[in-house]
């Protein structure tokens, strides 16, 4: 099973996460950053063998849950970058 975590920016330093399976919401979640997002998706692990993490309107593909806890700060950074480069095109 894949799951997907979508995480917005609410507020400066307020985000929610909702964990969807295709397009059912599986839980949802609130976090101080997109990092910490990544780690209490990881965390949670909800039986997943890997997560589409998403950004706003961008995804960085499919990610093993060791990942989400080892290189959050990595996936995070990239999906800031992502949109970033969207938003400037």
């Amino acid at each position: 099973m894949l799951l997907s975590p979508h995480i917005d920016q609410q507020a400066p330093n307020y985000y929610t996460a909702r964990v969807l399976d295709h397009q059912t919401e599986v839980d949802e979640f609130f976090a101080e950053d997109i990092q910490s997002a990544i780690t209490l998706a990881g965390q949670e692990g909800y039986t997943a063998m890997g997560f589409h993490i998403w950004y706003r309107v961008v995804c960085i593909g499919t990610t093993t849950v060791h990942a989400m806890l080892t290189e959050r700060e990595m996936l995070a950074e990239r999906l800031e970058h992502l949109q970033q480069q969207l938003e400037d095109n």
